[in-house]
């Protein structure tokens, strides 16, 4: 039966508490290492588990290639714009990479493309501003 640490950690404070149990005979009631128990007797809630570090996209050697690709459909009319299978052909045989998903392609191109498009327009962009008018009533 799977039980959860604060269960654990509750039960350990328990039979130190009420039983006056040792740590080593508390780790061999409950199926646990001696420093669970410490950690246990220190803190009732357990400890957060630490999250692994981030890992390194299998994208990374080509996403310049594919963002030169997005910005090239900037001037492209909408047929003519690459659609996610022919940007796997297009990295397969231009860069030899087979390692790229559809879906891991996709997730990066639907978050890429509104980004290039915003930078594009950045230099473009007008500032939106107002005149005031000083217009008498009745002229």
């Amino acid at each position: 039966m799977h039980r959860s640490r604060e269960w654990l950690f509750e039960r350990t404070r328990r039979a130190k508490r009420e039983q006056g149990l040792s740590g080593r005979e508390i780790a061999v009631r409950f199926k646990v290492s001696r420093n669970t128990v410490k950690k246990a007797l220190e803190s009732p809630v357990p400890p957060k588990r630490k999250s692994p570090p981030p890992r390194k996209s299998v994208l990374e050697p080509v996403k310049g290639f594919i963002d030169a690709m997005l910005r090239e459909d900037l001037e492209a009319s909408a047929k003519q714009k690459h659609a996610i299978p022919r940007i796997i052909e297009r990295l397969a045989a231009e860069h030899d990479f087979e390692l790229g998903r559809p879906t891991t392609v996709w997730d990066y191109v639907s978050k890429r493309r509104p980004e290039i498009r915003a930078e594009a327009l950045e230099g473009r962009r007008r500032l939106d501003g107002m005149l005031p008018q000083a217009k008498r009533p009745g002229e």
